[in-house]
């Protein structure tokens, strides 16, 4: 099994946790607000920075350069881990006078290293007009922002 399909499986298991419950049983205190360096497969090093706010109660509010603000959630894994999905729509053109409605969808996955410091993996797919445009892959490190909760 690929890493990539043990990641999928993992978060499809592990997205069904009560959230609520598990944003607050971790002792690391994931909630808070934390930068994202996000490195694609092949690429020498990060390639953007996003900022998200982990919630208390499961969601996640990420803020993009390039697409804006996404929603998503997240949920604890065992050993200090973390799996979340973000959605981002936007306009991705225009065709015949019409919208053409763009999604991307950002499955991921981590681990903390300490209270202000993860790494994980995650898979980005991008979605125009309701068919896949594009789909990549890649790892992130992230810092938290400002003093732990």
């Amino acid at each position: 099994m690929t890493s990539i399909q043990r990641f999928i499986t993992r978060f499809t298991l592990l997205a069904s946790l009560a959230l609520s419950g598990a944003a607050n049983a971790d002792g690391i205190g994931t909630a808070g607000v934390w930068d994202v360096y996000i490195t694609p497969d092949g690429a020498p090093g990060p390639v953007a920075v996003n900022r998200v706010h982990f919630d208390q109660d499961g969601t996640l509010t990420n803020i993009d350069p390039q697409f804006g603000t996404g929603l998503g959630t997240w949920a604890h894994t065992p050993r200090q881990g973390y799996v979340s999905e973000i959605v981002h729509y936007f306009v991705a053109g225009e065709y015949e006078g019409n919208i053409v409605p763009g999604k991307v969808v950002v499955k991921g996955a981590g681990q903390h290293i300490d209270r202000n410091t993860a790494e994980g993996e995650f898979e980005t797919t991008i979605y125009v007009g309701g068919e896949i445009y594009q789909e990549l892959s890649g790892t992130i490190y992230s810092e938290r922002v400002g003093a732990p909760d």
